[in-house]
C-alpha cells in the first residue's frame, strides 16, 4: 500500500469495521512509527468510549451513541396529536405535540426500544417522570401529564417551550456581561430549587436550558437525574450501574468519571453550572474538550482551568474566583450548593463581598472602602487617621459578617417549631412560643441583632394575619430600628422590613408615613436586586395598597398588575405572594364595580387552589 491510512480509515478499522484492510493496515504499522502511534491512541480511544458509553453524551449531541432506532412514530397516544420530532436521545424520543383537550401545543416525550427495553431503562424514564412531576418553578419546565401508550411504552406530557437553547440564544442576543450574570443567576435558583427538593440534575449544560421569548430560562430534560442519596431500583439494584458514566463529558464533574454513582452529589452539579458559567461569559471552555476521548478526560480531572480574564478582560478577579470556587476539582472545595453560587453571583452584582473571598482581611476591607468611598475620601489627606479608619471598618465590618453567619446558622431553628404550630392551626401557642422565644434570644445576642429581628417580623405576620394592624406596628417598627442599625439605610433587609411595615400603616391610615416608606422600599430593592426579582415585587404589591388608601386607583392598579406579573414570574403562579396581589387587584376592582375584571381574577385563584 502506498502511504499512509487517512484518519477516518484508521477510526474505522479501529473498531472493527475495514476488516479487509487489517493485513494491509498491521504490515504498515509496522514500518510507520507515526501511524502506529495513531492507530495505538485509536484503540485505546475506543476501549475509554466502551467503558463510556451506556448513557454517554458528547458535547452539543443529544443523540447517545448507537442507533436511536427509526424516527417513524408508530405509537397511539389518546388524547394527543403529534405534529414533529423535537429531538432524539439514547433512551427517549421528544415530540412537539397537541393536547386536543386543552387545545395546547405541548412537548411529548416517550421511552425508545419498545419491547428491548431494559428494566433499568425503563426505571429510569419512570423515575424521571416521578422526580419532575411535583416540581413547580417558573424556570423549570413542568409536566402535565404522563401514561402508558398503547404498545406499552411509558411516556410523559410537558410544557412546550417557544425559545432556543442557552447556547444559540447566546449567539443572536448580544447579552452584556451583566445580563448574562443575571441570566445564569436565575438558573442557580431554579438548580437550587431542585436540590432543596432531593433532585440531582447529573446533565446541566446550555443544550438542556431553553431560553423563551422574553428572555427567561427553562431546565429540560431530566432524564439523568436522581434523587440525593438513593439510586437504586425497587429491588434494591442499582439504577446506575458502577462503572456506568451518566451525562455530557464536557460539562462533567471530575467526581462523575470514576463512575462511582455514589460519588455524584449536588456538588457535581456546582461543577456543570461553574462550565456553563466560563462559556456563557468567554464563549469557551476552561481547558481543551476536543481532541481524543482519553485527553478530554484527563483534563477534566487534572488540568488547571484557563483564567477566564485572559479570554475576556471584563472579568475581574471577584468574577475569576467565584469560577474558580465552581470548578474545583475538589468538591469539598467547591460552592456546596447552586443557592451559594447563585448568592455569590447576585453579591457580585450588587458589588458587596462575595463568600469565596470572606476570609481574606484584605479583600474585606477593599470591599468597605468600596462601598463607603465618599466617607473614605474625606480623611484620604490625613495618613494616621486613614489607617485607624481602615482598621475600625475592617473591625465593623468583620462584626457584622460574624452576625450575619450566625444568624443564618440559628434562625431556621428558633423559627421552625413555633411555625410547626402555625401548620396545625395553633396561633395564639405559636404567638406566645415567638413571644417567648425573643425574650431569650434578646437575652442571649442582645437586642440589635439579626435573629431578633427575623423573630419579630415573625411575630407580626400572625398579628396581621389575622387582621390585628395596631399590634403588629411595634415589632415590625423595631425589627426596622434593628436592620437600619445593623444594615444601614439602604439594605436589602432594610427595605422589606420598610415593605411591611408601610402596608400596615396603610392599612391603618397613616398614610403621610407609609408613602414615602414604601416608595424608599422600592427603590431599594429595585436598586440592589434589578426589576425582575420578587421582592420588588411584592414591595410594589404592598405600594399598591397604599395607594389604594390614598385613593389613587389607577395608580394602584398600574403597580398591582406589574407586581403580580414580576410575582408570577419569579416565584410562579400558586405562590402565597403571587395570590395575595392577585386578591389585592380584586379587592381594587370590586371597589370600583368592575365585577368582570375581579371575577376573572376570582377565577384564576380558584383554579389554583
Amino acid at each position: 500500500m502506498d502511504g499512509c491510512f487517512s484518519d477516518s480509515q484508521m477510526d474505522a478499522m479501529a473498531v472493527g469495521d475495514e476488516p479487509p484492510l487489517m493485513a494491509d493496515l498491521q504490515r504498515h504499522l509496522d514500518e510507520c512509527p507515526q501511524c502506529r502511534a495513531r492507530y495505538d491512541q485509536r484503540r485505546a480511544d475506543e476501549k475509554l468510549f466502551g467503558d463510556l458509553k451506556d448513557g454517554f453524551r458528547w458535547r452539543g449531541s443529544s443523540t447517545a451513541s448507537g442507533s436511536p432506532g427509526p424516527r417513524s412514530y408508530d405509537d397511539t397516544i389518546e388524547g394527543y396529536t403529534i405534529l414533529s420530532e423535537l429531538r432524539r436521545g439514547g433512551q427517549g424520543v421528544v415530540y412537539r405535540a397537541l393536547q386536543r383537550s386543552a387545545k395546547r401545543v405541548v412537548a411529548l416525550k416517550v421511552l425508545l426500544g419498545g419491547e428491548q427495553v431494559s428494566p433499568r431503562q425503563r426505571h429510569r424514564f419512570e423515575r424521571e417522570v416521578d422526580l419532575i412531576a411535583g416540581v413547580r418553578h417558573p424556570h423549570i419546565v413542568t409536566v402535565f401529564d404522563s401514561g402508558v401508550t398503547a404498545e406499552g411504552r411509558p411516556y410523559y406530557v410537558m410544557e412546550y417551550i417557544h425559545g432556543k437553547t442557552l447556547d444559540a440564544y447566546l449567539v443572536n442576543a448580544k447579552l452584556g456581561m451583566t445580563e448574562r450574570l443575571h441570566l445564569f443567576a436565575r438558573v442557580c435558583d431554579a438548580i437550587s430549587y431542585l436540590h432543596q427538593r432531593g433532585i440531582i440534575h447529573r446533565d446541566l449544560k446550555p443544550g438542556n436550558i431553553c431560553v423563551d421569548s422574553d428572555g427567561m430560562p427553562h431546565v429540560v430534560d431530566f432524564g439523568l437525574a436522581k434523587a440525593a442519596g438513593r439510586d437504586v431500583l425497587d429491588d434494591g439494584a442499582p439504577v446506575t450501574a458502577t462503572g456506568e458514566f451518566l451525562g455530557t463529558l464536557a460539562y462533567a464533574a471530575p467526581e462523575q468519571l470514576q463512575r462511582d454513582p455514589f460519588l455524584v452529589d449536588t456538588r457535581s452539579d456546582v461543577y456543570s453550572l461553574g462550565m456553563i458559567l466560563y462559556n456563557m461569559l468567554t464563549s469557551s471552555y476552561p481547558y481543551s474538550v476536543d481532541g481524543s476521548l482519553a485527553e478530554v478526560v484527563s483534563n477534566i480531572g487534572h488540568a488547571k482551568p484557563v483564567p477566564p480574564s485572559r479570554l475576556l478582560p471584563d472579568v475581574d478577579d471577584e468574577l475569576e474566583t467565584i469560577i474558580f470556587t465552581a470548578l474545583d476539582k475538589d468538591k469539598a472545595r467547591r460552592y456546596q450548593s447552586a443557592d451559594a453560587l447563585g448568592r455569590d453571583i447576585q453579591r457580585y452584582l450588587r458589588g458587596e463581598p462575595i463568600d469565596a473571598k470572606r476570609d481574606r482581611a484584605s479583600y474585606l476591607l477593599w470591599k468597605t472602602v468600596q462601598r463607603y468611598r465618599a466617607q473614605v475620601a474625606v480623611v484620604l489627606g490625613v495618613f494616621v487617621l486613614l489607617i485607624v479608619f481602615g482598621a475600625s471598618v475592617s473591625w465593623l465590618y468583620a462584626r457584622t459578617v460574624t452576625a450575619e453567619r450566625e444568624a443564618r446558622s440559628t434562625i431556621n431553628t428558633l423559627v421552625s417549631i413555633p411555625a410547626l404550630l402555625l401548620d396545625q392551626g395553633e396561633v395564639a401557642r405559636a404567638e406566645a412560643l415567638f413571644r417567648e422565644t425573643i425574650q431569650r434570644e434578646r437575652q442571649r445576642v442582645g437586642d440589635v441583632h439579626a435573629n431578633v429581628g427575623t423573630l419579630l417580623q415573625n411575630l407580626a405576620k400572625i398579628l396581621y394575619d389575622r387582621g390585628d394592624f395596631a399590634a403588629a406596628e411595634d415589632p415590625l417598627r423595631e425589627s426596622l430600628s434593628i436592620a437600619q442599625r445593623l444594615w444601614g439605610p439602604t439594605h436589602e433587609d432594610t427595605a422589606r422590613a420598610q415593605s411591611t411595615l408601610a402596608w400596615i400603616l396603610a392599612e391603618k391610615g397613616n398614610l403621610r408615613e407609609a408613602e414615602p416608606m414604601i416608595d424608599a422600599a422600592v427603590a431599594t430593592l429595585e436598586e440592589v436586586n434589578g426589576p425582575e426579582h420578587w421582592a420588588v415585587g411584592y414591595a410594589r404589591s404592598n405600594r399598591g395598597v397604599v395607594l389604594m388608601r390614598l385613593g389613587r386607583d389607577d395608580d394602584a392598579e398600574r403597580e398591582l398588575l406589574a407586581a403580580y406579573r414580576t410575582l408570577e414570574n419569579a416565584v410562579g403562579d400558586r405562590d402565597p405572594r403571587t395570590t395575595k396581589a392577585a386578591s389585592r387587584l380584586i379587592e381594587l376592582y370590586e371597589a370600583r364595580g368592575d365585577s368582570e375584571r375581579a371575577g376573572s381574577y376570582r377565577k384564576l385563584l380558584a383554579g389554583r387552589s
